[in-house]
């Protein structure tokens, strides 16, 4: 029950106790736990890359190749943010003994369901929304194997995304055959992902109060319901503004935006909206994202200058 920016000096030192005592395993999740909830809170992309780079090397050298595996992926979906290529990976190439104990299956199965994830992660950043949705379908065992990690209420937030976005886009597509039962089956998952959130919202957890007002207006958002939607924004706004998820604070504007352009009543709100995740995400350097944005409106961004700041010097091969 606490915010996960106040739980990475424990996780820190957690990691300093696990060298210290020769419990690598336990120092490895604590300093990979300690990445990811900068990450989550929106840490300055270049820092999480840096660091994901330098911890990785000790992963491999202390052997522990299932934190190993679960930092691999989550360095590879930074780089997509930040719109860079992918470096020359061949050194984290798994070896054939693994020095962990726990059993196989639970480890594989775990994940795969981290990676399927982060790749939904990805996918709805950048408008893919039925690869999302077919991966929302194949990560449901998530909730069995991800049932203590902080990957859980992140996974929940876009699971919920996704099922919105998918109503948004058959509503869109008048000619569809199944558009009824696409909507009905959509909303139904939507919904239900919300009564779990509020939920967890209700028993004192307070990384999910943003995520909670987001869903809350894109379900008002798909009943065109656009006045209760604008307020449930500006709440997900100011709530991830409170509690330091700049990431979601961006997201929450640029679904805002979305919302005024699909509704046609009010250009230079969604403008508005868009031009403050532009920035958002450009603070974030979320560079590769930023310029989706801009890319996706450009007539509405027109005046958001595309040259962004100079990338960070990341090597061919780390």
């Amino acid at each position: 029950k606490q915010l996960f920016s106040l739980c990475r000096k424990p996780l820190f030192r957690g990691y300093q106790i696990g060298l210290a005592t020769g419990d690598h395993p336990g120092a490895m999740w604590c300093i990979y736990s300690f990445i990811l909830m900068g990450w989550y809170t929106g840490d300055k992309l270049s820092l999480t890359e840096a660091d994901f780079r330098t911890y990785m090397h000790q992963m491999k050298e202390l052997g522990q190749k299932r934190t190993l595996d679960k930092a691999l992926g989550n360095y590879k979906m930074i780089l997509t943010l930040m719109g860079r290529p992918e470096p020359d990976l061949s050194n984290f190439l798994p070896d054939s003994d693994d020095t962990e104990s726990s059993s196989k299956a639970t480890r594989n199965n775990q994940l795969e369901d981290q990676h399927n994830f982060l790749k939904l992660y990805i996918a709805f950043h950048f408008g893919e929304y039925d690869k999302a949705a077919k991966l929302v379908e194949q990560t449901q065992t998530i909730y069995k194997t991800n049932v203590s990690g902080p990957n859980l209420m992140r996974y929940i937030l876009f699971e919920g995304l996704v099922a919105f976005a998918v109503i948004h886009k058959a509503k869109n597509n008048k000619k569809s055959n199944n558009l009824n039962w696409t909507v009905i089956r959509w909303k139904l998952h939507g919904n239900k992902v919300l009564r779990k959130v509020a939920k967890w919202v209700a028993r004192g957890n307070p990384n999910l109060i943003h995520v909670l007002h987001l869903l809350e207006a894109e379900r008002f958002a798909i009943d065109d319901k656009t006045t209760d939607a604008k307020k449930k924004y500006d709440l997900a706004i100011s709530s991830a503004a409170r509690h330091g998820f700049r990431c979601d604070r961006a997201l929450a504007n640029e679904l805002a935006g979305e919302m005024f352009l699909r509704e046609g009543i009010d250009t230079q709100r969604a403008r508005d909206y868009l031009e403050e995740a532009y920035r958002l995400y450009v603070e974030w350097e979320a560079y590769g994202k930023a310029d989706q944005v801009v890319t996706k409106y450009p007539a509405i961004l027109s005046d958001v200058s595309r040259s962004l700041p100079p990338l960070p010097n990341i090597s061919s091969s780390i």
